[in-house]
């Protein structure tokens, strides 16, 4: 597949007008959001952007919700760490229905 083809299936999918959205760094902060969620909370943004994702105005109507979300960075370096120590672990634990 070649690059072109890879950014045009990206940009149909992070530009679908029915999802939010968003990719976050590893610390947690909202790198960039797509303008379907934006527009759903009058963004343009900035103001968004570089902020921690359970501060930003989708989830500030539930504190619970910010909790739990407060985990997610921590929980995503505990699988980049399996997988490091082991790089094989997913094709061996993975079935497909062939």
């Amino acid at each position: 597949m070649e690059s072109n083809d890879i950014e045009r299936q990206f940009q149909a999918i992070f530009n679908d007008p029915n999802t939010f959205i968003g990719i976050l760094g590893l610390d947690g902060n909202l790198l960039i959001a797509n303008k379907t969620a934006l527009d759903f909370i009058g963004s343009d943004g900035s103001d968004v952007q570089e902020k921690k994702f359970w501060d930003t105005p989708w989830w500030t109507h539930s504190e619970a919700l910010q909790k739990k979300l407060k985990f997610v960075p921590d929980a995503i370096k505990s699988v980049m760490m399996i997988k490091k120590r082991n790089p094989g672990y997913y094709r061996q634990n993975i079935s497909r229905n062939d």
